[in-house]
């Protein structure tokens, strides 16, 4: 194609050309710029959603934390109830506790006569019998 064209043809187009590579320069420069200005957006924004981030975490701890003693304080509130459910019943267990005592010292006491009317009974069998004597009629 180049040589069906005249030289003026080509003079031009190359012209045309140079022109257009003249304005690279300057359209790069305008490229540079925008990519810094999108660099910069990019990092505020980038900022900004960090910030963002941050605070929304902090925010979350925050109220787990809270919800957390929320929760910490129901259940000693809860052993506080069972403790004093509990401490309510200690006169009865000293109730019974004392009536297991009696009980007990009874037992030992039985026993003890158990124990003597033992002895006494061993020590009339072991005692020397008499023979029987018969009635005379």
């Amino acid at each position: 194609m180049v040589a069906n064209q005249s030289v003026e043809e080509r003079i031009s187009v190359l012209e045309t050309r140079m022109g257009e590579l003249q304005q690279l320069p300057a359209r790069i420069d305008r490229l540079e710029e925008r990519i810094d200005r999108l660099e910069g957006d990019l990092r505020e924004e980038i900022r900004t959603g960090h910030v963002m981030i941050v605070t929304e975490l902090t925010e979350h701890i925050e109220n787990t934390r809270r919800h957390i003693l929320v929760l910490h304080e129901d259940v000693l509130d809860r052993f506080r109830l069972v403790w004093e459910k509990l401490s309510a019943h200690d006169d009865k267990f000293e109730v019974y506790d004392r009536k297991l005592d009696a009980l007990a010292d009874k037992i030992d006491a039985g026993q003890n006569q158990n124990r003597a009317m033992f002895t006494q009974i061993l020590a009339r069998l072991d005692a020397p019998r008499k023979p029987p004597t018969r009635k005379r009629r």
